[in-house]
């Protein structure tokens, strides 16, 4: 977390994993997939949901959804969609259907560069366009009822505070991580992040396990980092992370490490990732910003991902949608079932501490 996000979300995550600290580099306590969770989670899932005979549609997005009573609406009758070549569409929505629906998207705005260029990113006026565009859905809702679909405001207009750039590292030999062993004593996979202090990027790196991905070839190796004040110039590349191609931040790496340069750089293609809207969950908001799970009285509507509110939890985690998703589906089914209740730290909950 960084100074300028919720003062909330910082006394959550402190309650919740306060007395993990000391194991907050330790990989074995944490849950983690043998390969990305693109292949190990999502490819099995949707795998999974079209064997039973889900109809996923793509190429389309969702403009608007149609509610009642006006004023405070409690149900969804339509569905309204625009698809990639311009033409509408309309799903009618039976009073017996639910509808669960994503609000805001942490990846809106995002762009790529590559080894040798920065990402492009739009110029800032575009890029709030494009952000608006996104999620003019929340836009609209929330404009139905005063304070009951939340507020999409204080998430997406805050570029300065939410924004990091990412990077991935893929090496084709195993130089790198030979040298990084050597100097962290670390194994590939044995540590959840090497952080530079230091950094004035505020750099992270992420050595995983190999292979990261299910058909990579046994003679490549994937890295993957990330900068949350990618604004500031580096300490060893004097520019902003954010105006740097792929080669530069892997020198900015290879300079904290201590690495020579000469012995990496032939065989490492670096892909620069910024995302403007990477923190936007954290930062600081009202009580009503963030809108329930389930409504009040909503009859067969639920919200779902990292801008709904669930007591006590800690956004910026797979947990969290999963969990939104779980209260979603149990409570407009009809099921008497239950998330597992969120964890908080135990002396703090006897003590009353950060109440």
């Amino acid at each position: 977390m960084r100074p300028e996000h919720g003062a909330v979300e910082f006394q959550r995550h402190m309650r919740k994993y306060l007395e993990k600290i000391k194991d907050i580099n330790n990989v074995s306590a944490l849950d983690r997939t043998q390969y990305t969770l693109h292949d190990s989670v999502i490819l099995p899932i949707i795998a999974y949901l079209e064997k039973e005979g889900v109809d996923f549609r793509f190429n389309a997005k969702v403009t608007d959804l149609v509610m009642y009573p006006e004023g405070d609406p409690t149900t969804i009758s339509e569905i309204k969609l625009v698809h990639d070549d311009n033409s509408p569409s309309l799903v009618i929505i039976d009073p017996m259907d639910i509808v669960i629906v994503t609000l805001g998207s942490v990846s809106s705005g995002s762009a790529v560069g590559s080894n040798n260029a920065p990402p492009k990113w739009e110029a800032w006026d575009a890029l709030e366009d494009t952000i608006m565009e996104d999620w003019s859905l929340w836009n609209k809702v929330s404009g139905m009822a005063t304070r009951k679909f939340g507020n999409p405001v204080p998430f997406r207009s805050h570029i300065k505070e939410s924004k990091v750039v990412t990077f991935t590292i893929t090496l084709k030999d195993s130089t790198f991580l030979e040298d990084y062993q050597r100097m962290t004593h670390n194994e590939p996979g044995s540590a959840a992040l090497v952080s530079f202090v230091k950094s004035n990027w505020n750099l992270s790196l992420s050595v995983p396990s190999q292979p990261l991905f299910a058909n990579q070839p046994a003679n490549v190796h994937v890295v993957w980092g990330y900068g949350n004040d990618p604004e500031k110039p580096g300490n060893f590349v004097h520019k902003p992370m954010q105006d740097c191609s792929g080669k530069e931040i892997l020198l900015e790496v290879l300079g904290h490490l201590g690495i020579d340069q000469e012995r990496i750089l032939p065989s490492a293609n670096t892909i620069p990732y910024i995302i403007p809207l990477a923190t936007a969950s954290l930062l600081k908001r009202s009580h009503f910003d963030r809108p329930e799970v389930v409504p009040h009285n909503a009859t067969n509507m639920a919200f779902v991902g990292q801008f709904v509110e669930i007591p006590h939890d800690t956004t910026f985690s797979m947990e969290y949608s999963v969990r939104s998703a779980q209260m979603a589906v149990y409570n407009l089914m009809g099921l008497s079932k239950r998330p597992p209740p969120v964890k908080t730290n135990v002396l703090l909950e006897v003590f009353g501490l950060l109440a």
